[in-house]
C-alpha cells in the first residue's frame, strides 16, 4: 500500500521484511513490523511526516499486526 506520505510492504517471511527494511534504511526511514515494512523512503525535510506522526502510525500498524 502506498500513499502520498508512506508505503507499507508485506513480505512472505520475517527475514525478507528484515532485509528490505535494512536496505531501505539507506534511502529514508523504514521500520519492520512483523512481516510488514513501513517506509518513508525518499522523503526528506518537509516531505517527511513529523516524528510523532510516524510513531503513531507505527503503533497503529503494530496493533493491527498483533490483532491479525
Amino acid at each position: 500500500m502506498t500513499t502520498d506520505s508512506v508505503s507499507i510492504y508485506q513480505f512472505r517471511t520475517l527475514a525478507g521484511a528484515k532485509r528490505y527494511a535494512a536496505a531501505m534504511g539507506d534511502v529514508g526511514p523504514a521500520e519492520q513490523v512483523g512481516p510488514f515494512v513501513v517506509s518513508w523512503a525518499g522523503r526528506r525535510g518537509a516531505d517527511l511526516p513529523a516524528k510523532p506522526v510516524r510513531a503513531k502510525l507505527l503503533r497503529d500498524v503494530r496493533a493491527l499486526v498483533k490483532a491479525g
